[in-house]
């Protein structure tokens, strides 16, 4: 597997590598069949075979017998290798197991704690990891559509969730995507111009860190969508605001993010409900494909 990483290009450079505790005490009483030193040569023979390998794990705390000095090699080990992510888990008896006839067990408060500490130094990892792909563009293949309305769901060659805007016809496709922030666990990025989806606010939520922020003046195509429905206030952070202005019918004015005020054609929809002065809606329309 590590001559893999080295010399096949189509091989990611990510590995799961479980090793359930830093302990070698508790790695015997789990009937592992390794030792902390030698997960760490593990590490190190694949950081020699590929520079940009990255690396999640599996983890149990509370294990019977386990005690302060036991979880300490845990915490110790995971700061020295530094992960992208990790599953952690608190032990649970599997009857049958030798485990589960085991006196020595550690109070499930106890279990708790520790299990807080272990994941936050492992949510501090991975977030330290993904902001590290800030500003980079990436590889992402194109999974499926997403929560939102024009968003695609793609994951990185580190397994990342990566939201772009894009119609679904890009699904399937490797695609590169510039990274320009994080929500929680998943990169926000934009795809090259040409392949973005022309939605406006909502499809370049990227664009105010790298293509011109609340400056971009995009241009709207006089083919407009019809209105599709109201979305209630708060609910839909790529909403559009009506103004209260009246301009020269049939020109709605929308505030778009609240950094530039458009004036559209649009057609309502027969079944849709009329509008009141500044009342949330949401709209689906064209940017002309230029950044500037």
């Amino acid at each position: 597997l590590i001559e893999a990483h080295r010399d096949i290009p189509a091989v990611m450079p990510f590995v799961h590598l479980p090793v359930q505790s830093g302990s070698d005490r508790i790695l015997a009483a789990m009937n592992r069949r390794h030792t902390a030193a030698d997960y760490r040569r593990t590490v190190e023979r694949f950081r020699k075979a590929r520079e940009d390998i990255a690396f999640s794990s599996d983890f149990i705390v509370g294990f019977p017998g386990e005690t302060e000095d036991d979880f300490s090699a845990t915490l110790a080990l995971v700061a020295q290798i530094g992960y992208a992510g990790a599953y952690s888990f608190k032990y649970s008896p599997r009857p049958g197991t030798p485990a589960a006839e085991m006196q020595e067990t550690v109070t499930t408060a106890t279990m708790d704690e520790r299990l807080a500490r272990l994941q936050e130094l492992i949510d501090g990892q991975q977030a330290a990891f993904n902001a590290a792909a800030i500003g980079t563009t990436v590889e992402g293949l194109c999974e499926r559509a997403g929560r939102n309305p024009g968003q695609i769901v793609g994951r990185t060659a580190y397994l990342q969730p990566a939201h772009v805007m894009a119609s679904e016809d890009i699904i399937g496709q490797v695609l590169p995507v510039t990274i320009d922030s994080l929500e929680r666990y998943s990169l926000l990025g934009r795809l090259p111009p040409q392949r973005r989806l022309a939605a406006g606010g909502a499809g370049d939520q990227q664009r105010g860190a790298g293509d011109g922020g609340a400056h971009a003046r995009p241009e709207v195509e006089q083919q407009v969508d019809p209105l599709f429905g109201l979305q209630p206030p708060g609910e839909d952070r790529h909403r559009r605001l009506a103004q209260p202005e009246a301009p020269p019918q049939p020109a709605l004015v929308l505030r778009v993010e609240g950094a530039v005020a458009l004036h559209v054609d649009a057609v309502r929809h027969e079944d849709a409900p009329p509008l009141a002065d500044a009342q949330a809606v949401q709209f689906r329309f064209d940017l002309a494909a230029d950044d500037d």
